[in-house]
């Protein structure tokens, strides 16, 4: 499952090497890459941005071992 998320955030560090920078929002603290690294240049710390990122879920679902049957009720 996939989802596009929308936050309003603080900018809490930048790595521009790396084309990351880590934002707090209401919620949670993420680290995003920017898609244009040029876009980070023009951050600093504290700058409030919004952003949208995608978020992705991915579950496994395999058949467990049977459980032992439970004994006959008298």
């Amino acid at each position: 499952m996939t989802r596009s998320v929308k936050i309003v955030a603080s900018v809490e560090a930048i790595d521009a090497k790396a084309g990351k920078v880590t934002v707090r929002g209401p919620q949670r603290t993420v680290v995003l890459s920017a898609k244009d690294a040029a876009v980070l240049k023009t951050l600093k710390k504290g700058d409030m941005i919004e952003a949208t990122f995608a978020e992705s879920v991915t579950i496994k679902v395999e058949k467990g071992m049977a459980s032992p049957a439970a004994p006959a009720k008298k």
